[in-house]
């Protein structure tokens, strides 16, 4: 299977621009020290996020929406625990940790922060919700198709060259949209992912002179 390094590199490729001189490195191998490090941060927001639901949660909305629920959720959770009342409790672990949306649609959603005593680390974080975590299922959870976001993240400054990938999934009841659980996973360069070429058009390209066509 391809490895999401190699993936990445293929999709910059193929998209790269002639303005840029030296393409970013998309990608970069999480230290055991980091992965410490988020989970300590996030220790700390699964303890005001679990059993807690999002406030226009309803199963009437799409999966994409219920993604973006979440994720607002998340980005609210962690604002209120960097709030002034809950600034104490950050100094008193000398940890310090940030959330924002990445600007732009596309992969990645947003932007994890952490800091402690000794180090800071930036890194891409991607949110996803399920109702249900099932280690035997093989539906397809898509990541990305395009790297023109992660890309122009990392040329503008928004996150280090070579990021961390970090993927949260948020698992929900179905029943009142209260969080369950928190899981982590810390995608790694050699990470072996499912790979999908997809061919798409527009009503521009169909409307060239080289499609023939016609209206009824």
């Amino acid at each position: 299977m391809p490895k999401l390094t190699d993936f990445l590199k293929q999709l910059q490729n193929s998209h790269k621009s002639t303005k840029v001189k030296k393409s970013p490195i998309l990608i970069g191998k999480w230290a055991s020290s980091e992965k410490k490090l988020v989970n300590r941060a996030f220790a700390m927001i699964a303890k005001n996020l679990v059993n807690q639901k999002p406030p226009k949660f309803t199963n009437r909305i799409t999966n994409q929406s219920l993604g973006n629920l979440y994720a607002r959720f998340l980005l609210q959770t962690v604002e209120n625990l960097n709030s002034k009342t809950n600034m104490a409790l950050s100094n008193k672990f000398n940890l310090k940790f940030d959330v924002k949306f990445c600007k732009g649609s596309g992969y990645p959603d947003m932007i994890f922060k952490v800091q402690d005593q000794t180090k800071t680390l930036e890194c891409v974080l991607e949110v996803k919700a399920t109702a249900h975590w099932d280690p035997t299922d093989t539906n397809r959870r898509v990541l990305m198709s395009s790297v023109s976001k992660l890309e122009d993240s990392i040329t503008k400054g928004a996150l280090p060259n070579a990021p961390k990938h970090l993927l949260l999934t948020l698992v929900y009841s179905k029943t009142n949209g209260k969080v369950l659980k928190l899981r982590l996973d810390f995608l790694q360069p050699d990470f072996e992912i499912s790979e999908r070429i997809e061919a798409s058009t527009s009503h521009k390209s169909l409307s060239s002179k080289k499609q023939s066509s016609s209206w009824h």
